[in-house]
């Protein structure tokens, strides 16, 4: 047997290790180390997009006059209730001197039935565009009454602002500087319009019929001031022909609201030709 001692130190002396069992070992013992991870765990997510779409209702635009809002059209219908209808003959007539006579007095309210006792007519609704110029308007017989110049055609709230007594209609743009004649048709016993100054202020107007009858320089206010002109005749036989409007402004101005007593037996017939009225001796 060999002694262990020897073993040992012999061993150790050549670089060995003594194992458990006495026996002499070279180089180092293999240590093997096993580590286990612990699993992965994959974990999937969905995302999910939320598209929102936010829709916001902002208030109609309001309009004046002409610009409509692109996008939404507001329609608001205003009832103004009507100024009581004038009694004729109770303020401004002006006979003239042969059978035509002027009676302003219904100013700013809404005109009467009637006009030198003839039952007044007032004209249709014109269905044609605003801002289109127009030479004549359709009488409710169906005959023309004639513009001397093109007159564009607008409504109140649509192309011209304010009018008088509620009235909402058709009227007829005069440009500046222009002398409007009215040719009525023939067989016109009576015949009644209103006007109003373009600019908002205090402007005289004058109508004068063709023997010079004449309603003299009106003050009208361009503010909700259409006032009122109207002339008929005495005698069925003498008809009204022609009425010439002017305003001493350079702006112009409109009329509408027509009414009419027309000779049932002239209807049809042809217009008379509009000369410069006879001006009155002043």
């Amino acid at each position: 047997l060999i002694d262990s001692e020897w073993i040992v130190f012999n061993c150790e002396e050549d670089g060995g290790v003594v194992d458990e069992d006495g026996n002499c070992v070279f180089g180092s013992p293999t240590t093997t180390t096993t580590t286990t991870e612990p699993p992965t765990t994959t974990t999937s997510s969905t995302t999910t997009t939320t598209s929102t779409t936010t829709t916001t209702t902002l208030p109609p635009t309001t309009t004046t006059t002409h610009a409509p809002a692109p996008t939404t059209t507001t329609t608001t219908t205003t009832t103004v209730p009507p100024s009581p209808s004038c009694e004729e003959g109770s303020g401004d007539v002006t006979e003239g001197p042969t059978v035509i006579v002027f009676d302003g007095s219904c100013g700013t309210q809404a005109a009467g039935d009637t006009l030198g006792g003839y039952a007044m007519t007032s004209f249709e609704d014109d269905t044609r565009a605003t801002g289109e110029l127009e030479g004549r308007v359709i009488t409710p017989s169906g005959d023309d009454l004639t513009f001397s110049e093109n007159l564009s055609h607008a409504e109140i709230g649509s192309g011209w602002a304010t009018w008088s007594h509620g009235y909402t209609g058709d009227v007829y743009i005069v440009p500046g500087g222009v002398v409007l004649t009215l040719t009525l048709p023939a067989g016109t016993l009576a015949f009644s319009f209103f006007a109003e100054p373009n600019n908002f202020e205090m402007l005289d107007i004058t109508a004068t019929a063709q023997d010079g009858t004449t309603s003299g320089p009106v003050p009208v206010d361009g503010d909700s001031g259409a006032t009122f002109f109207g002339f008929y005749t005495t005698d069925p036989e003498t008809p009204l022909e022609c009425i010439e409007v002017s305003i001493d402004d350079a702006d112009g101005f409109a009329v509408g609201e027509f009414a009419i007593t027309q000779d049932p037996d002239q209807v049809g017939e042809a217009a008379p030709v509009c000369s410069p009225p006879v001006l009155l001796d002043q």
